[in-house]
Order: C-alpha cells, then structure tokens, then sequence
C-alpha cells in the first residue's frame, strides 16, 4: 500500500518498507490477542471474516434506518406509545470482541441502550418500547442482531433467553 502511495520503486525503498511493516508486525502482533479462552487458545481481534464483517455492517445499518423511522413515528405520535423498560439476557461467547460488537450494535439502534455487560456475560438493556424490547428475545422469533454477532465472529449460540 505504502509503495502504491509513495511511487518510489527503487530497491532501497522497497527494503525499508519491507523491513519496517515486518517489525511493526512483529512488534505489535502480541497487542491483537485479547484474551485465551478455556484450552489457553488465544484469541484474536481480527479473527473474522471481512466478507461477513461487511454483510454485517450493511444489514446493521439497514436495521439503524429502519429503527429510526420507529422511533420517530412512536415519538411523534399523539399518545406517545412508549412503555420505557430494562431488559436483561444471558449471551455466551468466546470473544470479547463479539461482546463488545453486540453491545456497541444494540445502543447503536435507536431506541435500545446498552446499560451494562458483566463478567459472567449478562446484557443489561434499557429499552424504549415494547416492539424495541421484544426484539431483543429469541422467544420472540427474534434475537436477530444476536444470531448475527454470533454467526459474524463463528460463534456457537444458545437460545435460552430468561
């Protein structure tokens, strides 16, 4: 990329830049594990599929769009139909990093908070509606976002809402 950019192809320029990305790669290759899970495998943050992270982040933003237009009707409505709640459910998961993309997806669409995420990987989420909260709940037929985040980083789910 480096070569693209600077359009200096001779040999010394090569070299450096060869030399330079293999010891930026060797010096922070140790900051992507993020933790070793139960047979001391690590595991890593870019352990995902780009095409699946991309698929991802269009169906994401389709479900941010469409919440939006939810929200704004529910608002603007003369009743004001909300029904303000917390919501909690348990979501096992190897990577901290599937925790953090489920939490971070949750809060980005409109009308759902994420409010906390414990150690024993227990989701706390205020949510602003019924339809909202519901969403949330495999019993529901939902949990959408959840079997999405789990099949983006391979991870195996439970449907066990409580």
């Amino acid at each position: 990329f480096w070569l693209i950019l600077s359009e200096k192809y001779e040999p010394k320029f090569v070299i450096m830049g060869f030399l330079t990305a293999l010891f930026g790669t060797i010096l922070f290759s140790r900051v992507m594990v993020l933790a070793k899970n139960d047979k001391s495998e690590e595991i890593h943050a870019l352990d995902f599929s780009i095409i699946k992270y991309i698929r991802y982040w269009v169906w994401l933003i389709q479900q941010i769009f469409i919440a939006n237009f939810q929200i704004a009707y529910v608002v603007l409505h003369p009743r004001l139909p909300i029904n303000p709640k917390i919501v909690s459910f348990k979501q096992k998961m190897k990577s901290p990093l599937a925790h953090l993309s489920l939490g971070n997806s949750i809060t980005l669409t409109p009308g759902t908070l994420t409010i906390d995420i414990t150690e024993d990987e227990h989701y706390v989420i205020h949510a602003l509606t019924d339809d909202t909260a519901a969403a949330l709940y495999f019993s529901n037929n939902k949990g959408e976002v959840r079997e999405k985040i789990a099949h983006l980083f391979n991870e195996e789910i439970e449907k066990d809402d409580f």
